[in-house]
């Protein structure tokens, strides 16, 4: 899949697209039916598949500090929109100036760059000056210009509509189980290696810290078995993971950190990618750091077993 940040980038192309339109934070299952429909639109066609989403949440501009946390930070997003076959990936930064655009001048930005031969989108979806542009105003305006517009249907999953926001709720609940119903997979949460206190390594077990943007694909507090991987490339391990305040030490600072199961590299600095499968237990305050050490080792025994019986 060939990336472009910024419509202004795109070479003009005689070839005919069909377009995906979102900001398809968290790829969950209703994003990949928009897009696997324009995918599958494509190839039937002989066309181009091209997703058009933007770099950040559009409330992180029109209503600073009132946006939900991201799901999904852009270079993860992009990696789960080339898995689902898509030709072309789209990024546009979201300014104010951008936000301001009628629907009509919104569709002619993207239509001056792209061939457009059918544009798919969710059922929902709102864009333009003040979200006045949506689906209906989409297929008036595909008339007029000579393109087709596919509207997608909500998805719903217990009765209830898949959503990002549906997402965030079930995580800080840990509920793993309901996410990957709704993604499709176990959450991911992309990140890099920071140094740490070395706790961790005083109590017999190697801990790398985590920072990560995506706060919102981030579990509620506890301790959770999963798997990890540095990237890019390298092959997933099994891996621990704490997220919270470590209590035992007295920490109000929320942190993540993991024990690879069986890894003794130095990944300082490293970018990781972590999947989420399921939670251990709770956090607590150990009377003390043999006691917590104990509570790991079988943390890091119980973590083995249940990936080795689910995967």
């Amino acid at each position: 899949m060939k990336i472009i940040y910024g419509l202004e980038k795109v070479p003009t192309s005689k070839k005919t697209s069909v377009v995906a339109i979102g900001m398809f934070d968290g790829v969950h299952k209703g994003h990949q039916k928009i897009i696997k429909t324009a995918v599958k639109r494509a190839r039937e066609t002989g066309r181009r598949s091209v997703v058009v989403t933007f770099d950040r949440h559009p409330w992180e501009v029109l209503k600073p500090g009132s946006h939900p946390p991201i799901l999904t930070s852009t270079p993860l997003k992009l990696r789960l929109i080339e898995a689902l076959g898509v030709d072309l990936a789209i990024v546009i930064p979201f300014t104010r100036k951008f936000a301001l655009l009628e629907p009509s001048q919104f569709v002619e930005r993207i239509s001056n760059r792209l061939k457009i031969g059918e544009i798919v989108v969710g059922k929902n979806f709102r864009f333009g000056r003040g979200a006045s542009g949506d689906a209906v105003f989409l297929k008036k305006y595909g008339r007029e210009q000579g393109f087709k517009v596919t509207s997608v249907p909500l998805i719903k999953t217990d009765g209830a509509s898949i959503s990002s926001t549906r997402i965030r709720n079930l995580l800080q609940k840990g509920d793993l189980t309901g996410v990957k119903a709704i993604l499709g997979r176990f959450p991911l949460i992309t990140g890099k290696v920071v140094k740490g206190v070395k706790r961790g390594r005083e109590l017999g077990f190697r801990t790398a810290n985590i920072q990560t943007l995506e706060k919102a694909s981030i579990p509620g507090s506890g301790v959770f078995a999963g798997y990890i991987r540095v990237l890019p490339g390298s092959r997933k391990r099994k891996c621990a993971v704490s997220v919270g305040t470590t209590p035992t030490f007295g920490g109000v600072k929320p942190q993540i950190e993991v024990h690879i199961i069986g890894f003794k590299g130095d990944i300082y600095g490293k970018d990781i990618e972590m999947e989420i499968v399921s939670k251990l237990r709770e956090q607590k305050a150990f009377s003390s750091g043999k006691a917590l050490a104990e509570q790991m080792e079988d943390d890091i025994e119980r973590t083995s077993s249940l990936l080795a019986a689910i995967r």
